[in-house]
């Protein structure tokens, strides 16, 4: 798919500004292979891309103590329903959505 290509332009993009990122609300326009994306398809090199390292450090480790929180609440309730609602959380900011489309119109344009 498109997505490892996808990646590698964020990827670039992200480190011309890797210390703050672009900025939270910027609007992200890769273009792949003729095609214009508004995402990056990984949750984590996004954050990346937006808040640069010192974001996406704060982002992980506000995600492991909620991932430590959820396993020691766990323990005490024997019920491990948050702890597994973040692992998949977590796999799924990680994972590639399957059939990738790309907008072939210019990043950022209307779609209607």
């Amino acid at each position: 798919g498109l997505g490892p290509m996808i990646w590698a332009a964020g990827w670039e993009e992200a480190l011309s500004v890797p210390l703050f990122g672009h900025g939270l609300i910027s609007p992200i326009a890769i273009q792949v292979d003729r095609h214009g994306f508004e995402t990056l398809h990984n949750g984590y090199l996004q954050v990346f891309w937006q808040a640069g390292i010192i974001g996406l450090v704060l982002f992980l480790t506000l995600f492991a103590l909620a991932l430590r929180a959820a396993w020691v609440w766990g323990r005490q309730h024997h019920n491990f329903t948050f702890f597994y609602n973040g692992l998949y959380a977590r796999g799924t900011m990680a994972s590639e959505p399957s059939g990738i489309k790309g907008n072939s119109a210019t990043p950022g344009a209307s779609r209607q």
